[in-house]
């Protein structure tokens, strides 16, 4: 059980420290940065998004840039609500089981 649980866990990228998945990259980046003379040589490649979409940004700093037909309909459900509450929140969306 306990290689298969460690198995898992290194094919699944998903599961893996932040800093260890972004190790490799960091020398990339760290060159580009050199090469350009700027430490967020990306920004302009999404100039309406903080650090050019590379980091720190959030879904809800993207949909305010969407015209509102394009943005999908979301209901925000808290860790400590009841599956009645979500239900009523979903159905108030017009969301209805099952998700798909």
């Amino acid at each position: 059980m306990r290689l298969k649980k460690f198995f898992q866990k290194i094919t699944n990228w998903e599961l893996w420290n932040f800093y260890v998945l972004y190790f490799p990259i960091s020398f990339v980046w760290l060159w580009y940065c050199i090469r350009s003379w700027n430490f967020w040589f990306f920004s302009p490649s999404n100039p309406t998004i903080t650090f050019g979409g590379f980091e720190g940004e959030g879904k809800k700093e993207m949909y305010d840039q969407l015209p509102e037909n394009l943005i999908p309909r979301t209901i925000y459900i808290m860790h400590d609500w009841s599956f009645d509450e979500v239900k009523r929140k979903s159905l108030m969306q017009d969301l209805h089981f099952p998700i798909l």
